[in-house]
């Protein structure tokens, strides 16, 4: 999908899907986490103890020229229970 920005002109955004075990979902969770931590302050350790990622069969990286830029996932929590 072409990107809306003028600057990345005529720069594409590729899909890959994976699971978390890949280091980029990996490395742009670990700096998602730290800004999540940095606005929520002290509420935050409440918060993360939700946000784990092993075992999440069904994720997407974002990459432009071979440089992750998003990410997304759904976790499975039973059998009729996914997050997005």
């Amino acid at each position: 999908m072409p990107i809306a920005n003028s600057r990345e002109k005529n720069k594409m955004i590729e899909i890959k899907r994976t699971s978390s075990s890949e280091t980029d979902f990996q490395h742009l969770v670990s700096e998602l986490d730290g800004e999540l931590s940095k606005r929520n302050g002290e509420t935050n350790e409440f918060f993360a103890q939700y946000n784990k990622i092993d075992q999440i069969k069904h994720v997407i990286i974002a990459t432009i020229d071979d440089k992750p830029v998003g990410c997304g996932a759904m976790k499975a929590y039973d059998s009729d229970t996914m997050e997005i």
